[in-house]
């Protein structure tokens, strides 16, 4: 009965443990997340963390959801001291062998018109497109304002 219990114990862990990963062909993506926002807000914004453990290229195209009239990748740069955000319309890279965070101050998605503003503890569901591993559909846990996590995302 106890080696019973302890396989149990082993695999409840092991699933706890997966829920905030899943891998599509060579990808790894874990932890999405987005934060909560205003009732007023007209964005919100997506954060996500894609290990590529093959050994080719690939590249998140966009990413598509019924929860926002439309969902753009952005990436932030210094130009001349200041820092801008642009939306990358050819995707975000993702090298072989690398890992591409998503977070607050750099590349990141924008939940353009969301359909209601996100609720802590409510989830944003969406797909991740890939040009080679395919779709991933997902779902972006939104945090309340004391899990905002590293960096400022104030413009927003």
């Amino acid at each position: 009965m106890k080696s019973i219990l302890l396989c149990l114990s082993f695999f409840l862990l092991a699933a706890c443990a997966q829920q905030d990963h899943q891998r599509i062909g060579n990808l790894v993506v874990s932890v999405p997340w987005s934060r909560e926002t205003p009732p007023t807000a007209s964005v919100a914004a997506g954060f996500v963390t894609i290990q590529n453990k093959g050994d080719r290229d690939d590249q998140l195209l966009r990413i598509e959801s019924a929860s926002a009239k439309r969902v753009e990748l952005h990436e932030m740069r210094h130009d001349n001291g200041v820092m801008r955000m642009r939306q990358r319309v050819d995707g975000v890279p993702i090298p072989a062998g690398q890992t591409v965070v998503l977070k607050p101050g750099a590349d990141h998605a924008m939940f353009i018109e969301p359909v209601r503003h996100a609720v802590a503890g409510e989830q944003l569901q969406a797909t991740l497109v890939f040009r080679d591993a395919g779709r991933l559909p997902v779902a972006f846990k939104v945090r309340g304002m004391a899990e905002q996590g590293e960096g400022g995302h104030g413009h927003h």
